[in-house]
Order: C-alpha cells, then sequence, then structure tokens
C-alpha cells in the first residue's frame, strides 16, 4: 500500500492509512474473511437465499456487527437494504460485479428496480479492501442471483473481465 501511495500520492485517504497502523492481526482476518461476500466493492447483500450462505460461513450478524464497530461496514442492523436501478435508459440491465464474477441483471421494465437486504461497505473499508487480491464466495453470489430473480428478473452468472478503471466485459454466461 505504501509503494502506490508513493507512486500515487492521495491515493488513500489519511484516515485509511491511520484505520491500517491500528489494525490488529485478528481484525485483518476479520476484513479478509468478508472480501469473497462484498458486492460492487459497496455491499454484503443478505437476503435468502444468500444469507443462509453467510451464516454457513461464520459470516453471521455478530460477525458483521464486529465489522461495524471496527468501522468496515457501516451499519450492521437488520433490516438495511439496497436499491439497484437499471443502468439502461430503455431496459432493466445492471451488472453487479464480485472480483471475476459479475451477476448481469434484466428486465424489459426500466422502471424497476432490485432491492436487497444489504449490509453497506464504508469508504475506509472500500480502500482497505481494495488491497487485496480476493475472490467471491460463489454460493453467496449464486444466493444473491437467486434473491434477484425471485423478483422477476432474468439474471446470468458470468466471469467479468475489468477493461478500463470504468469499463469491463462479461463471459461465458449462465443463466440462473
Amino acid at each position: 500500500m505504501l509503494a502506490g501511495e508513493v507512486k500515487s500520492p492521495g491515493s488513500f485517504s489519511l484516515r485509511t492509512l491511520d484505520f491500517l497502523k491500528s489494525l490488529s492481526q485478528e481484525e485483518a482476518k476479520q476484513v479478509e474473511r468478508l472480501a469473497p461476500f462484498v458486492i460492487q466493492k459497496e455491499f454484503v447483500a443478505y437476503d435468502p437465499p444468500a444469507s443462509g450462505v453467510l451464516e454457513s460461513q461464520g459470516t453471521d450478524y455478530g460477525f458483521l456487527k464486529s465489522l461495524a464497530d471496527l468501522g468496515v461496514v457501516s451499519s450492521a442492523r437488520r433490516g438495511a437494504s439496497r436499491s439497484i436501478p437499471s443502468q439502461q435508459p430503455d431496459r432493466f440491465e445492471t451488472g453487479l460485479i464480485a472480483y471475476r464474477r459479475v451477476l448481469v441483471v434484466r428486465h424489459e421494465d426500466a422502471k424497476k428496480t432490485v432491492n436487497l437486504g444489504a449490509y453497506a461497505v464504508t469508504p475506509i473499508g472500500r480502500e482497505v479492501l481494495g488491497l487485496g487480491a480476493f475472490q467471491p464466495n460463489e454460493a453467496h453470489l449464486r444466493g444473491v442471483g437467486e434473491a434477484i430473480k425471485r423478483q422477476g428478473f432474468e439474471v446470468l452468472l458470468a466471469r467479468w473481465t475489468q477493461l478500463t478503471e470504468t469499463s469491463g466485459q462479461y463471459s461465458d454466461p449462465e443463466e440462473l
């Protein structure tokens, strides 16, 4: 991280640098344990069946509450949610990226919105998670896709390749 900061000063906030300075090894392992469940670098979805996967992996409410206390997720209160609008004006289409995988979500109605129970990742959490090379928890991602599908959307699970800072492409889609 320090090498990155030297190459590009200001790439990490002073708050994140201070956070890392005081992070214990056990706390770092907790952040690492959370990483496979983070989508879009912004949230952890917990709607069933995704919640069952979280709990089976020991990533339950108590664990998430400890990460909220640490400042990595903003709130570990049940009932928090995330609304996801379309990225297209004429139909619903969006991609939910989880490292090298993506859920491609589609519907003919552009006004439709995906609603998921979710814990938000804080800005510090996003910066810290950006330091590692993580893989998504495939079972959790499939659970999130199933939760979205139950809302009437078409959902594909595919490989994701980031091409530029703001764009990428998917391949090998599988319908859920």
